[in-house]
């Protein structure tokens, strides 16, 4: 089952090395907002693939599930 995910980072560099290779579904026009001093975007992930993204969710990543 797919789950709407907000992920934010210390910056948009390190979200975007964050996101690179994943099977994170970022729709056709990704946006990443700045919250604060964190930066985010909202995607969409299997729930098998968001316990991957957790396992190598690096010191300064969080990923929040939006949808159950």
């Amino acid at each position: 089952m797919k789950k709407k995910l907000k992920i934010s980072a210390e910056s948009k560099a390190a979200l975007r090395q964050f996101l690179a290779g994943t099977e994170v579904d970022l729709g056709c026009r990704p946006v990443a907002r700045r919250e604060g001093d964190r930066t985010s975007t909202i995607g969409i992930a299997d729930e098998a693939h968001i316990d991957r993204l957790v396992a190598r969710a690096a010191t300064g990543i969080s990923i929040e599930v939006l949808e159950t």
